[in-house]
């Protein structure tokens, strides 16, 4: 299993998920929105789908993070 990676302290969901929203990039926002979950208490493999990658791909996530 991979190491843990810590989030950003200075960021919370709500903010995450309002630059969601100002953004004009749908893979950018559905990026967001998935960090927004795992910011809100989720797992990465609960937000992978919201990423637009599968229950059990979950590489484009992870390289955002």
């Amino acid at each position: 299993m991979g190491k843990a990676i810590a989030l950003r302290e200075d960021y919370d969901a709500a903010r995450v998920r309002s630059f969601a929203r100002r953004s004009r990039h749908a893979a950018q926002f559905r990026r967001l929105l998935a960090l927004a979950v795992i910011y809100g208490g989720s797992t990465l493999g609960e937000a992978a789908p919201l990423a637009g990658n599968g229950p059990t791909d979950r590489s484009g996530l992870g390289s955002a993070l």
